[in-house]
């Protein structure tokens, strides 16, 4: 089992975006253990929580307990990680360059650009002409780009999409 968790009292659609995590899997000894297996279960339990890593330790043996507390430290500075506007903004600038915003009836997409206003989870502000049509799944190609850019393991990203005036089109 994993350490620390339930399924019956958690609910992932309201702890999904503000949990940082660090699925932690005491192995045990009794039976033979397959990683590949077991993360590929854990994969399927904690499916709301993609971003978090996994660590595999053995109480019995000490295998990998003193990875946990650095693993524990890095998801901790991942969740407060600041970024700055113009590095966000370079990597919006790269990602609609290689994946053109969505658009609907003759209107596309315009985003103006994004900001970090908190942390712990790291929130992201973008500004756009009408956020009706930004989609879920550019939402998510966006937070993929500032994943691979600048890590985020293990903590949650939020998003919050700002209309700017539509006069100002």
């Amino acid at each position: 089992t994993a350490l620390g968790y339930s399924g019956a009292d958690i609910d992932p659609d309201k702890i999904s975006m503000f949990l940082s995590g660090l699925p932690v899997y005491e192995k045990g000894v009794a039976l033979p253990f397959d990683e590949d297996v077991a993360k590929e279960k854990l994969s399927e339990q904690f499916g709301f929580m993609s971003y978090a890593p996994y660590l595999f330790i053995s109480v019995k043996t000490g295998q990998r307990v003193d990875k946990l507390f650095e693993m524990i430290n890095t998801v901790n500075k991942q969740n407060s990680m600041r970024i700055s506007t113009g590095m966000l903004n370079d990597v919006l600038s790269y990602a609609t360059t290689r994946v053109e915003p969505p658009s609907d009836k003759g209107r596309r997409l315009k985003i103006y650009y994004m900001t970090q206003p908190s942390t712990r989870p790291p929130t992201f502000v973008i500004f756009v002409n009408r956020a009706d049509l930004f989609h879920f799944s550019y939402q998510r190609y966006i937070e993929n780009q500032v994943r691979q850019t600048f890590g985020l393991e293990g903590t949650p990203i939020r998003f919050v999409i700002r209309e700017r005036d539509r006069n100002d089109d």
